[in-house]
């Protein structure tokens, strides 16, 4: 279906060539990592993304647009030698989207992202963006999604997925891949701000101490609303329970408080600050465990095209820690990092990707991107 489909707007490109823009791009990033702890200290590695958009223009309101990118990883373990290298290529994103005045319509795999926290956010349901991660690379799911714009601003998603394996987001338990997923959410403006309530139903397959696995049908619900009050200001939250009895994860809720300002010191400081708490119980409104999380993202622009940022997160009550330097220079087309960082042994503050390269103790990392 997928080459049918690339065939199929070939050749409306060759009958309506006016209405048809084709367009190329790319992003190579090369990475040189130091883990002062590890066995094997040094790693190279390199992700190359490449993007072709190709769009149909049917008239001023309305269009298609097909967006194709792939994902080549190149990945060098401690002795660079050839024996130690490994290759992997992934579809990164591919979907075909309908375009109109008010509203949109999406097909395939793809990114979806919503909610008002930056850091620690219980509505990452989707994705698995690193907040370390100067390039923010998430891996998509596959699934359509439809949203439709009021005149007001206020806006309605709708979603269905199918068809994806792994863990995405905030999920203990993968979902049945031949089990459609589905969903909305409502976004309405307010006075100086806006507020959303978010709903997702999904099929997961769960392992326990008691019993092998069973299926479980799971259903959450979000709130997010953020304020422009000169001080940003920010509240985020979900609960999510479980069809079956599962023990202590059948109920989990997550709430994130946050806030951000720009102080004006020097070119301007950016501090932003985020506490989430987290609580499992067997049942809703019953016992159970608690977390709670601190967060601190640090922002300073040198100039156009220097900056300095720090984030730091932090388990309260556990040895859970993390810190994170780094600094940017700009070039016309290539991006320069170089970094510092320091994990806890056991850290699990923030979602794992598997498109970040993340290691345990203090290590330092130096990234070029390259954009074309």
């Amino acid at each position: 279906m997928r080459y049918c489909l690339i065939i199929l707007l070939i050749v409306n490109a060759a009958v309506l060539p006016a209405q048809i823009s084709l367009d190329f791009s790319g992003q190579s990033s090369s990475l040189l990592n130091y883990q002062l702890r590890a066995d094997k200290p040094f790693l190279y590695a390199s992700q190359n993304i490449i993007t072709g958009d190709y769009s149909y223009r049917i008239d001023s309101l309305r269009k298609w647009t097909l967006h194709t990118s792939g994902n080549f990883n190149i990945l060098i373990d401690d002795d660079f030698g050839w024996r130690d290298i490994s290759f992997d290529f992934n579809s990164y994103r591919f979907w075909l989207r309908y375009t109109t005045k008010r509203m949109e319509w999406r097909l395939g795999l793809q990114k979806i992202e919503f909610g008002s926290a930056s850091i620690l956010r219980p509505l990452q349901w989707f994705n698995q963006i690193d907040p370390r991660d100067p390039l923010q690379l998430t891996n998509g799911v596959w699934g359509v999604l439809g949203r439709y714009y009021f005149k007001n601003n206020a806006n309605i998603w709708l979603w269905s997925l199918y068809d994806n394996e792994g863990l995405k987001g905030f999920e203990f338990y993968e979902s049945l891949p031949t089990v459609p997923e589905f969903g909305g959410r409502f976004q309405y403006p307010i006075p100086k701000g806006e507020w959303a309530v978010s709903y997702h139903h999904r099929k997961a397959s769960v392992s326990i101490p008691t019993k092998s696995t069973i299926e479980s049908r799971e259903n959450r619900i979000g709130m997010d609303v953020k304020w422009d009050l000169g001080l940003g200001l920010w509240i985020e939250a979900m609960h999510v329970w479980m069809n079956e009895e599962i023990g202590p994860l059948r109920h989990s809720s997550f709430v994130t408080l946050g806030s951000d300002y720009t102080f004006g010191i020097g070119k301007g400081l950016n501090v932003s600050m985020e506490y989430m708490f987290l609580n499992f119980q067997d049942s809703f409104l019953g016992s159970g465990t608690s977390n709670h999380f601190v967060a601190v993202l640090l922002n300073y622009p040198f100039s156009l095209f220097d900056q300095l940022s720090c984030f730091a997160n932090y388990g309260i009550g556990t040895d859970v820690f993390s810190i994170f330097l780094n600094y940017e220079h700009q070039f016309s087309k290539i991006r320069l990092f170089g970094m510092l960082f320091y994990n806890s042994s056991d850290y699990s503050g923030i979602n794992q990707n598997e498109l970040v390269y993340n290691f345990s103790g203090p290590g330092a990392r130096i990234m070029a991107v390259y954009n074309f």
